[in-house]
C-alpha cells in the first residue's frame, strides 16, 4: 500500500453499525470494504473517551503510557512543585485541547512523525503532521464552538468529507479525517436515535465519494482505506454529581470549570462523563498518592470513600492501588487484585465475588489470553486496561466506572448528556474496525494493534518507537 486514508468515526458502536448493514443501509462500506477487507470488533481503552482514545490509533500506545489518564487530569507532582503553572491540571473540553500536542508523553511518537507529507483534518492529537499538513488548525475550533452552540454537526461531517476529497491523490502518504457527528449527536440524543442512524449513512456517502474518486485517479488498490471509532456509547437517564458528593463530605474540592481552589484536599475529573480520576490529599501537602489503605480512612474523620462511593447505584467500580502497586478493584459485589509479576497477570479475589462478573478467571494468565477469556463480557479486557491506566502518573488516586446507564457529571454540562462513554463497560469500549484489507491474524483485537498494522503496510518500520500492540498482518 502506498497510503493510507484513516476514517474515524468518532462515537460510532459495532452492533449499530452491523444492523445498519443489515438492513443494506451502508452499501458503500459492504461493497468496497468489507467484502475485499475485513470488519471485526475491536476493544478500545480507558479512558473512552474522544482524544485519549485516539491514541491507540496515532502512537500504537495505551493513553497510560501517553500519561494522558483522562480528558480532564490533575497531575499532582507539578501541583506540589510549583505553585503557579499552566500544567496542574487540564480539560481538553474548550481552548486547552489544543494542549494536547504539549502534554502528549515525548518518549512517542505519532504517525505523523513517522509518514511523508501526512494530513490531518478535525482531530486535536496531530504532533508532527506540519503547518501545511494540518488543514483545519485555524477553523477547528470555530467549527466546535458553531456546533455546539446550534447542534448542526452535520456541517461538520460535510466539510471534513470536502477537505478530505481535496486532498486525496496529492501524494499524502497518510490522511486523518475525523467525523465527529456520530458521537456528538448520540450525547444529544441516544446511540440509536434517527438523527444517529442517518450520520452513519451519510458516513457511507462520504466513503462512497472518496472510493469514486480514488477509481478515477487508478489509487484504489493501493490505497489502505481504515474506517474505525474510539469509543461507543450508552443511553443515560440519571447523572451522579460526584462534585456534590466528594464536597458534601466536607473536602475542599477541585473541579472544571471551578478550578482556582487553593491547595484543594480532593479534585475531581470526569471524562466521558462515565468515567472519573479522583485525587486526594494526604496530609498537608501533594507529596504523597492517596492509596488504598488512606481511602479507607481517609482525612481526621477517618472516612471510608471505597464504602461511600461503592454503596451509590450510579458507581459500577472503583479502581485504587496499594502501596506495593498492586491494583484493587472493588464492586457492591466483591474485591479483587490485579498485580503483574514477569509481565503475567495474577488474578485474586479478596472477599466476595468478581467485581467484574468473570467466571473462572485464572490465578495467572498472559495479556493475550486475558482478552480471550473476556471479550464477551460485560467487563472486555478491563483488567489489561486498568494495568495500562495506571502507568500515568497522572492517574487518579481512584478511579470511578460509573453503571451503565448513569454518568458522573450533572453541573456545568451544557447541553445536558442523554448519552455518555468512557467507562469499563462493552458498550463503551468495543468498537467497530472496517477496512478493505484482510486481517490475517485469528485472535481477539485491541485499538492498538491498529498502528503497528498500519506501518507494516504502509511498508514501514517502528524502530525504537515504543508501542504497546501487535501487528494482525501476518
Amino acid at each position: 500500500m502506498n497510503s493510507c486514508i484513516f476514517v474515524l468515526a468518532d462515537g460510532a458502536r459495532p452492533d449499530v453499525l452491523s444492523n445498519l448493514l443489515q438492513k443494506g443501509d451502508l452499501p458503500t462500506i459492504e461493497r468496497y470494504l468489507i467484502e475485499p477487507g475485513s470488519y471485526r470488533t475491536m476493544v478500545s481503552v480507558i479512558p473512552a473517551t474522544t482524544g485519549p482514545a485516539y491514541l491507540p490509533f496515532l502512537t500504537g500506545c495505551y493513553p497510560g503510557t501517553c500519561n494522558m489518564p483522562g480528558i480532564r487530569w490533575f497531575d499532582r507532582k507539578t501541583s506540589r512543585q510549583q505553585r503557579f503553572s499552566l500544567y496542574k491540571f487540564r480539560s481538553y473540553v474548550g481552548f486547552e485541547s489544543y494542549m494536547y500536542n504539549h502534554d502528549i508523553s515525548k518518549d512517542v511518537k505519532t504517525i505523523f512523525e513517522l509518514t511523508d507529507n501526512a494530513v490531518n483534518i478535525f482531530s486535536s492529537i496531530n504532533r508532527g503532521v506540519g503547518f501545511w499538513g494540518n488543514k483545519t488548525k485555524l477553523r477547528r475550533g470555530i467549527h466546535w464552538l458553531r456546533a455546539h452552540y446550534t447542534a448542526n454537526w452535520q456541517k461538520t461531517d460535510a466539510t471534513c468529507e470536502k477537505i478530505l476529497l481535496r486532498v486525496i491523490g496529492k501524494n499524502h502518504q497518510f490522511i486523518f479525517a475525523l467525523f465527529p457527528s456520530i458521537d456528538t449527536l448520540s450525547h444529544l440524543t441516544h446511540p440509536t436515535s434517527e438523527i444517529v442512524l442517518d450520520a452513519y449513512r451519510r458516513l457511507d456517502d462520504s466513503v462512497g465519494k472518496v472510493v469514486r474518486h480514488l477509481q478515477k485517479l487508478g489509487k484504489l488498490e493501493e490505497t489502505l482505506i481504515i474506517l474505525t471509532s474510539d469509543h461507543g456509547l450508552s443511553q443515560t437517564h440519571t447523572h451522579l454529581g460526584l462534585v456534590d458528593l466528594i464536597k458534601n463530605l466536607g473536602l475542599k474540592t477541585l473541579f472544571y470549570p471551578l478550578i482556582f481552589k487553593w491547595n484543594p484536599q480532593a479534585v475531581v475529573m470526569e471524562s466521558g462523563n462515565g468515567m472519573a480520576n479522583l485525587y486526594f490529599r494526604v496530609g498537608e501537602r501533594w507529596d504523597e498518592p492517596c492509596y488504598y489503605h488512606h481511602l479507607r480512612r481517609y482525612g481526621p474523620g477517618k472516612i471510608d470513600l471505597i464504602d461511600f462511593l461503592g454503596q451509590r447505584e450510579e458507581i459500577a467500580l472503583l479502581v485504587s492501588r496499594d502501596v506495593t502497586g498492586n491494583i484493587i478493584v472493588n464492586s457492591r459485589d466483591g474485591e479483587a487484585k490485579i498485580s503483574l509479576v514477569n509481565n503475567q497477570i495474577q488474578y485474586q479475589i479478596l472477599s466476595g465475588k468478581d467485581p467484574f462478573g468473570y467466571a473462572d478467571f485464572p490465578v495467572q494468565t498472559d495479556f493475550d489470553n486475558s482478552l480471550e477469556l473476556t471479550f464477551d463480557t460485560d467487563y472486555p479486557d478491563a483488567i489489561m486496561q486498568l494495568i495500562q491506566i495506571f502507568r500515568s502518573p497522572r492517574t487518579g488516586d481512584l478511579l470511578v466506572s460509573a453503571k451503565e446507564g448513569f454518568d458522573l457529571r450533572t453541573r456545568f454540562e451544557n447541553p445536558e448528556h442523554k448519552s455518555s462513554h468512557g467507562s469499563l463497560h462493552k458498550s463503551h469500549l468495543l468498537v467497530p474496525y472496517v477496512s478493505n484489507v484482510k486481517i490475517t491474524a485469528q485472535r481477539k483485537l485491541r485499538t492498538v494493534d491498529v498502528f503497528p498494522s498500519m506501518l507494516k503496510l504502509l511498508g514501514l518500520s517502528i524502530g525504537n518507537q515504543p508501542t504497546d500492540g501487535r501487528s494482525f498482518i501476518e
